[in-house]
């Protein structure tokens, strides 16, 4: 189990994950496909994207990397 210093470390840590412009620019495409899409009523947000970066920055300090890749 997790302690409360080892969350806070970890939130920390996301920062220095790097995310490159290619990736950066997929979760761009993929949150304003979700705004065209036939079917979806509500598209995902700005905010969103911002959420998916985060996601891939805590999945790749998971595998112990220092930067996302598109696995993440």
């Amino acid at each position: 189990m997790a302690s409360r210093e080892d969350i806070a470390d970890a939130r920390r840590a996301l920062p220095h994950i790097r995310v490159s412009d290619a990736i950066r620019r997929y979760v761009v495409d993929l949150v304003r496909a979700t705004r065209t899409a036939a079917g979806v009523a509500l598209g995902a947000s700005p905010r969103a994207a911002l959420i998916l970066i985060r996601v891939a920055q805590a999945l790749a300090a998971f595998d112990g990397l220092a930067y996302v890749t598109p696995e993440q």
